[in-house]
């Protein structure tokens, strides 16, 4: 068994005097008088880790103890990337587990697994395998900060609350929430009138536009950038056929519905002004080059402040 001499370690340090911290020393040592000899690509390592340092680039979110700049020359080295693993590794075996400082370096040494233009880094399976248990032991296996203290989560016993928090809560939920989805009748119609009434206003404070119509050099370019993208092989139909049975019910829907409104009258006004009444949506759309589905629609009471083609619709 090789035997391994002592090795001198700074104040106020949590590393355990073991084979692997001499060899961690030891190579840190042999790359300080070393220095000339440097490969192409070369990564800077902390010998006493930053994350120990009380001022260390967490920004106060993750202090250590350990006084001092980590950032000093004497405390950094310049390594190879396997010099850097190896360091690294070598470091989650120097300390106690599960401790502050073991879950640091395990979170430190997972780090690794990370790649960019400027760190060029390519794993084994086996050093990757290594970096994602670290990795998980780092995040999973430290105890929550919240472990002891009431939670509110569905079984678990929670402080109760006073009958002033009550009160505000009951308050705050009184009325109709426009951010909630309606459940009911009555909260569909709150919510229809609670739109229309918001968008009444913005018309009037000028904040919508009801005469926006898309441009025709705008409609151009929308169609030229469809046009081949369903056409030949790129159709999903390419090459294929409907059933009987498909084609059937297409052509039924297909077809114009007839719909007689005999029972009412609607009562139309055009851009210029002028009123039209007829008891046929259909065919009055039909002559007038209209969309009838959209007549219908912006006659309901919560769309009266809408448009179509200049028209307005009132149902009577």
């Amino acid at each position: 068994m090789k035997l391994f001499t002592q090795v001198s370690l700074p104040a106020e340090h949590p590393f355990i005097n073991n084979k692997y911290t001499h060899t961690y020393y030891a190579i840190i040592n042999a790359r300080q008088h070393d220095m000339l000899k440097t490969e192409a690509y070369m990564e800077k390592h902390h010998i006493i880790p930053d994350c120990f340092f009380v001022d260390n680039r967490s920004n106060g979110k993750s202090p250590g103890w350990i006084q001092g700049n980590s950032n000093d020359r004497s405390n950094i080295i310049i390594c190879s990337a396997k010099e850097h693993f190896l360091l690294h590794w070598l470091l989650t075996k120097m300390l106690e587990v599960q401790t502050p400082a073991w879950y640091k370096m395990m979170k430190a040494f997972a780090a690794l697994s990370r790649a960019s233009k400027v760190q060029c880094r390519v794993w084994t399976s086996g050093q990757y395998s290594k970096l994602k248990q670290a990795m998980y032991l780092g995040q999973k296996s430290r105890p929550s900060i919240l472990k002891g203290k009431p939670s509110g989560r569905k079984g678990i016993k929670t402080r109760p609350m006073s009958d002033e928090v009550k009160r505000k809560i009951g308050l705050k939920n009184k009325g109709f929430n426009s951010n909630k989805g309606p459940k009911t009748a009555e909260e569909y119609a709150q919510r229809v009138a609670h739109c229309r009434e918001m968008t009444l206003k913005r018309i009037a404070e000028g904040k919508c536009r009801t005469d926006y119509r898309v441009s025709d050099d705008t409609r151009h370019k929308q169609s030229l950038a469809k046009k081949g993208k369903t056409c030949g092989e790129n159709n999903n139909m390419w090459g294929k056929k409907h059933r009987p049975e498909s084609l059937e019910l297409m052509s039924k829907n297909r077809k114009p519905k007839v719909v007689k409104d005999e029972d009412c009258q609607y009562e139309l006004v055009d851009s210029q002004g002028y009123k039209h009444i007829t008891c046929n949506l259909f065919y009055f759309a039909q002559m007038h080059n209209l969309n009838s589905r959209e007549l219908r629609r912006l006659s309901k009471p919560e769309n009266h402040h809408r448009r179509h083609k200049g028209w307005a619709v009132r149902r009577q």
